[in-house]
């Protein structure tokens, strides 16, 4: 293990690899996971993809949502809390995300299934999103990236993708 990703998870894969290459008597190289960082306390403060120290501000789009107004966690009475997301502006590919928030771990690991499978903003908005859960922060957020981006779905909804004629 490396000092690079002190994590459980990322030392299992770099075992993998040194045992995939001890036993092949090759050095194959392997295309890393989108990095994901849970802090366990409450509230959750996470990070998934790339950081915004990471990122280049004039290439990049923040969208951003506090939890006080989040129906989920005003219901919880735990609506403290900021959830940012970043994706590239031209192309509107998801990068990253950080936040401190309520129930952080399940929005963290489905952005990091967002990032790993190279979803843009308008990709996610297509998702469903059912009422009164957290991941209602998440589309607010995505809401706001949405018009910061470049790259809009096409057939007249954000939302929903047109049938064809």
């Amino acid at each position: 293990m490396t000092g690079d990703r002190p994590l459980l998870h990322e030392a299992g894969d770099e075992g993998r690899i040194a045992g995939y290459n001890a036993t092949h008597g090759e050095t194959a190289r392997f295309r890393r996971k989108t990095p994901l960082f849970i802090n366990f306390c409450d509230p959750n403060i996470c990070a998934v993809g790339l950081r915004w120290n990471q990122l280049d501000p004039e290439t990049t789009a923040v969208g951003q949502i506090r939890f006080a107004p989040v129906g989920r966690a005003l219901i919880m009475g735990k609506n403290r809390g900021v959830l940012r997301v970043y994706a590239d502006k031209a192309s509107g590919r998801l990068l990253g995300s950080e936040m401190i928030g309520p129930k952080g771990e399940h929005l963290a690991h489905l952005l990091c299934w967002c990032i790993e499978r190279n979803l843009t903003v308008g990709d996610l908005l297509r998702m469903p999103f059912y009422h009164p859960v957290i991941e209602e922060a998440l589309q607010a957020a995505l809401y706001d990236l949405y018009a910061k981006v470049d790259t809009k779905n096409e057939g007249g909804l954000i939302e929903l993708a047109r049938l064809p004629e």
